[in-house]
């Protein structure tokens, strides 16, 4: 392998992607690359379906391998309007949401 690289990432760095890879740059070609490809395509920041394998030949017998991702977009503010008899803990629980707040008081009569 003379090169792995990925394309498409805007979020997240190549460093924090390059921890999922375990194909590295003079290694042999191995079936290794296609379990990162199924790596990246568990990863709940990705959109799985657009995640895609490209092994293009090089110079002297060698490929590049690229990894061409699409990040999933991250939800900045969700708002919940009209809601009068549940908790906090509940709403997000429902929404399988962790570590959120919520910025309005909540009140339940």
């Amino acid at each position: 392998i003379e090169s792995v690289d990925i394309e498409g990432n805007r979020i997240y760095t190549d460093k924090e992607l390059f921890k999922f890879i375990v194909t590295k740059r003079g290694q042999k070609l191995t079936r290794e690359v296609y379990d990162d490809l199924m790596t990246l395509q568990s990863l709940d920041f990705l959109d799985r379906k657009k995640v895609k394998l490209i092994i293009e030949p090089t110079s002297k017998n060698k490929v590049a391998v690229i990894f061409q991702i699409r990040e999933l977009p991250i939800i900045k503010k969700v708002e919940i309007d009209g809601l009068k008899y549940l908790t906090k803990e509940e709403i997000l629980s429902e929404l399988r949401l962790e570590n959120i707040e919520i910025e309005k008081p909540y009140n339940p009569e």
